[in-house]
């Protein structure tokens, strides 16, 4: 069963800022890191148990091609995406933003 998505507006502005870093940097780049991240939402949905949990049910999945990981909690329904964040930030950046529980 794939799940639903649910991307958290810290995690959608995320997405927006490197989109629009890479667009600037190389028109069309940014519609290619949006590509990698459409495939890392659908691996995530398809199969979140592939994912390594890194802390407290938070997962990891790292983008194809480029430096960015993906920070989500699985529930019973849904994904949600809590970071998408560049692989130098601090690993614990994402922590705030964790649905409490």
């Amino acid at each position: 069963m794939t799940l639903a998505i649910r991307v958290r507006p810290e995690a959608a502005e995320d997405i927006r800022s490197a989109f629009e870093w890479y667009e600037s940097h190389r028109p069309g780049l940014g519609g290619e890191f949006l590509d990698s991240v459409g495939t890392c939402f659908d691996e995530a949905a398809a199969q979140p148990a592939r994912f390594r949990v890194i802390h407290r049910q938070v997962c990891r999945a790292l983008l194809r091609r480029f430096p960015y990981c993906m920070f989500f909690q699985e529930f019973d329904i849904e994904i949600v995406i809590l970071a998408c964040l560049h692989a130098r930030w601090h690993p614990r950046q994402w922590d705030s933003r964790r649905r409490e529980s």
